[in-house]
């Protein structure tokens, strides 16, 4: 007889639609790009306000409509030392020169080369001129400068980026179908202009609480309308 194995698992989706200018978000145009993204790590601030909302704790601020926002922010990248490194388009290899990637990076690290700035994680680290990324590496590739950010851990408490910016709800988010929790932020051609390497979803402006946090390159916004939807569901 196979036994029941007990199982508890919540998907996580980012997805960004960018639209070219205002008039065609507000027009229903199609988006001329659409980038998604999977996963994200629970903070810890975040996880201890759903817990005190499910308990009816005193003093929680629920992720609703008049309070939850989703946030984007342009992640500070660090250079990476030494002369350069290599990424090569559909090549999950990065070789340095004179670098000292043992010391300076991790397993989980996200590295970019900075011509690109498209992140990549890192599988492993061979030595100090050699590691391995997750994936084959899907920027236009190159040498020059590599940057790096490290990996995002549960005790953070908000976006990291000089430039950051939380938007409200669009009307009608957060929604719930079956076990699938949306949220939907909209930032028109004055918002948010940099490059979006962060995102996280909060309660408000006062209690601030960021239930979760990813870092990956969206693309640099300079205009037109973008929109960033995460779901969030529990199986």
């Amino acid at each position: 007889m196979q036994a029941l194995q007990e199982k508890f698992t919540i998907k996580r989706h980012w997805k960004v639609c960018k639209y070219k200018t205002d008039d065609d978000y507000l027009q229903g145009r199609k988006p001329f790009e659409v980038v998604d993204i999977d996963g994200n790590l629970f903070l810890n601030e975040g996880i201890q306000e759903m817990l005190d909302l499910m308990i009816a704790a005193g003093g929680t601020t629920a992720y609703n409509n008049a309070s939850a926002r989703l946030g984007v922010g342009n992640e500070a990248l660090t250079v990476i030392t030494g002369t350069s490194i290599q990424m090569t388009n559909g090549s999950a290899a990065v070789v340095g020169v004179g670098t000292s990637f043992t010391t300076q990076l991790a397993v989980g690290d996200l590295v970019a080369l900075d011509a690109d700035d498209v992140l990549a994680t890192i599988q492993s680290i061979t030595d100090d001129l050699n590691l391995v990324l997750t994936a084959n590496y899907s920027g236009t590739g190159g040498t020059g400068t590599g940057k790096f950010a490290g990996i995002v851990i549960a005790t953070e408490t908000a976006l990291k980026g000089a430039s950051s910016l939380y938007k409200a709800m669009e009307a009608t988010y957060p929604s719930r179908a079956a076990q699938t929790l949306t949220f939907r932020s909209v930032f028109t051609s004055t918002e948010a202009n940099f490059a979006w390497r962060e995102v996280s979803l909060d309660n408000g402006n006062t209690a601030n609480k960021n239930l979760n946090r990813k870092i990956s390159s969206l693309g640099t916004k300079s205009t037109g309308t973008w929109t960033l939807e995460l779901t969030l569901t529990i199986a």
